[in-house]
């Protein structure tokens, strides 16, 4: 595929701004999504967002939830980091046939993140996300709902692109559940989103916010 249509697709999931736009794009990308991203675009959050829950989760942060988890990337980096059963989340179909093909998910579900949850069976003792939290049409209101699906103590690395995690009020959001006491005082690890290719986005970075559950609902 021609540099150009990999970053006119780039373009295009940056301005998502509905669920039938993201089920449009990503049903058209899917064969080819990690091979324009990884490879054509130096795209390394997913590994990123996966070694910063390595790093703080021990043997009991599991079983894990990949929100957004499109063709399995975290979920297949976080195989090679620990043990932790993972399921993952994702609005496309397509997206989500793709991830299992890589035998690293437990269960597999189709979710639109703006309505209720309720495919899950079990509180999560873990939560990870890179790349739905970026320009778009999921903002800051779709995370507490998530936290409900969780046990006390869950583990969470939540990726935010940088510009919209201030745009669209996530600092808030987290301090106020951290108010109420739901969350632990979230920590913010800056990371990159692509490395090594030039284009666009080149120097685009996200916040991984890294925090505990203390309480549900």
């Amino acid at each position: 595929m021609a540099d150009t249509d990999k970053r006119s697709k780039l373009k295009s999931a940056y301005t998502l701004e509905s669920r039938d736009e993201s089920l449009a794009l990503y049903h058209r990308w899917a064969d080819r999504y990690e091979v324009d991203m990884t490879e054509g675009l130096g795209y390394c959050y997913p590994a990123q967002v996966a070694s910063r829950y390595a790093e703080m989760a021990d043997v009991d942060d599991g079983p894990v939830v990949d929100v957004g988890c499109g063709t399995g990337l975290v979920g297949e980096a976080l195989s090679v980091m620990g043990n932790w059963p993972v399921d993952g989340l994702d609005i496309s179909e397509t997206m989500l046939a793709m991830a299992a093909r890589k035998n690293c998910y437990r269960h597999l579900y189709a979710v639109d993140l703006s309505e209720p949850l309720s495919n899950s069976k079990e509180p999560w003792g873990g939560l990870v996300s890179a790349g739905t939290y970026t320009h778009g049409h999921l903002g800051p209101e779709t995370i507490p709902p998530l936290l409900e699906h969780l046990r006390v103590g869950a583990l969470c690395c939540i990726g935010i692109n940088a510009e919209h995690y201030a745009e669209k009020g996530f600092a808030e959001m987290f301090r106020y559940q951290q108010a109420r006491q739901i969350i632990t005082e979230p920590e913010l690890v800056q990371v990159p989103i692509y490395q090594d290719v030039e284009h666009e986005h080149t120097n685009d970075n996200a916040w991984v916010v890294r925090f505990r559950v203390l309480a549900v609902g």
